[in-house]
């Protein structure tokens, strides 16, 4: 995403989806992100809720790391995979992982 911001072009696979936006990069900018995002700062101030959603959360980041890994391997086996986007993502839960934790 941040090459093509760069050059001034579509994101790689874009085309392949068929839409002006990658439904993947939606569900992570307007739901992830503020879930984890709501879910540090909550655990922080020791509210409930942040009791509530880290776990939630903490599991759906390391099931989304475990499918990413999935894509990394099929990679190196030769299937076809977005490798960009696996390691992208991959960097990205990572660090909301940590943050959240």
């Amino acid at each position: 995403m941040i090459p093509a911001l760069i050059h001034g072009t579509d994101p790689v696979g874009l085309s392949e989806v068929g839409l002006m936006t990658s439904p993947v990069h939606v569900l992570d900018l307007s739901i992830v992100l503020p879930a984890l995002a709501l879910s540090e700062s909550s655990l922080l101030r020791k509210k409930t809720l942040g009791y509530l959603l880290t776990p939630l959360l903490l599991g759906f980041s390391a099931l989304m790391s475990l499918a990413i890994g999935g894509m990394i391997a099929m990679y190196l086996d030769g299937l076809p995979v977005a490798l960009g986007v696996a390691g992208g993502m991959s960097c990205h839960f990572r660090s909301q992982s940590s943050t959240v934790s």
